[in-house]
């Protein structure tokens, strides 16, 4: 999470660590919802990409996916 650039990270955790609504963030930040909805989502996916690179996701013909 420390890679994430500051603005996303601190939307990040004010939503899922701190488990605050879109729009309380929005307050406390001074932005609009929309602009805590798109970083939300940029962090998250910026978060996904970091996160294949320890623990990428199984397909069906990998070790331990789904039978064929």
């Amino acid at each position: 999470m420390n890679e994430l650039p500051p603005l996303l990270l601190e939307v990040i955790l004010l939503c899922d660590v701190e488990e605050m609504k879109y729009r309380e963030i929005a307050t406390v930040l001074e932005i609009p919802v929309g602009t805590v909805m798109s970083r939300i989502a940029r962090a998250r996916t910026a978060l996904r990409g970091r996160l294949q690179t320890y623990a990428p996701l199984s397909s069906p013909s990998s070790p331990g996916g789904a039978a064929k």
